[in-house]
């Protein structure tokens, strides 16, 4: 449900917006004619859109916008007037707004093109929670593998870690996340891990690497022998946007190479299909 606060000192205008909304298919309406009424409300109830007039009293529908920006973020807000004015919308546009429409004699047009800003805010909120759930969904999988994963940008400051690293280096990932990932690798490796990450580019996105791991606080000779793949993916430009990795311990488990080698590629490619949604907020 798409919950829609109209707020409006013109009780004709709202009973008019009623009746012209009955046939909205998945909106909920809720009409207040004052700004404190506004603020209330959106301070006890969850919002989609405001639909706010201008004049308002002593205080204006750009005080309500000014509200809603500092305490409630980037909800879609429409602003209406009575009379065409250049200061007023451009007063408005600094705060974001979705559109700014002027109020005429026959309603019925700005009605139509009311709901057509409606049902554009109505697709990208369905849009935004089908990635979120699919997000969620491919998060729990990542956090659920036994082998290592990690998230990284061309800076190589950790972003994204899973429950199979955060054991490995054996501190919290709000430890982890913000730090650079050459702090884990043994120093003699982190030249080796430089330069393939340098080579990474979009005729070839992926790389092998076996690496010496260890958790910071140990000596580097306490490590962690690891296979890894290390894949990026890039945006307009040759430098990668994110660069993910997915590796696997095979300390001491050298007799049982070609198996791991098989599970390596199977993460390998459950990571690269989950890529786009591990920390979609970001």
């Amino acid at each position: 449900m798409f919950t829609l606060l109209v707020v409006d000192g013109d009780d004709r205008f709202l009973s008019l917006f009623h009746q012209n909304a009955d046939t909205w298919a998945g909106v909920k309406i809720d009409t207040i004619s004052g700004i404190k009424e506004a603020e209330e409300y959106l301070r006890n109830t969850p919002c989609d859109m405001v639909i706010s007039e201008y004049a308002l009293g002593r205080k204006n529908g750009i005080d309500l916008l000014r509200y809603i920006r500092s305490r409630h973020g980037e909800i879609p807000f429409i602003l209406l007037t009575s009379h065409n004015n250049g200061e007023i919308a451009a007063e408005a546009s600094r705060f974001g707004i979705s559109a700014y429409f002027i109020k005429k004699a026959d309603l019925t047009p700005l009605f139509s093109e009311i709901y057509g800003k409606i049902r554009e805010e109505m697709r990208k909120k369905e849009f935004i929670e089908n990635l979120r759930e699919r997000e969620s969904r491919c998060r729990t999988i990542l956090e659920s593998q036994p082998g290592l994963i990690c998230r990284f940008g061309s800076d190589l400051t950790l972003t994204f870690v899973n429950r199979a690293f955060i054991q490995c280096m054996g501190i919290p990932s709000e430890s982890l996340i913000g730090t650079c990932i050459t702090e884990y690798i043994h120093p003699e490796d982190r030249d080796t891990f430089t330069d393939a990450i340098r080579t990474l580019s979009p005729a070839s996105h992926s790389s092998p690497l076996e690496l010496r791991i260890h958790p910071p606080q140990n000596n580097p000779g306490e490590t962690h022998l690891t296979a890894w793949t290390f894949t990026a993916a890039f945006g307009e430009t040759h430098t990668p946007a994110v660069i993910q990795g997915t590796g696997m311990d095979v300390s001491g488990e050298r007799e049982h190479a070609v198996e791991q080698a098989r599970q390596l590629e199977n993460l390998a490619f459950l990571s690269r299909t989950a890529m786009e949604f591990v920390d979609m907020e970001d």
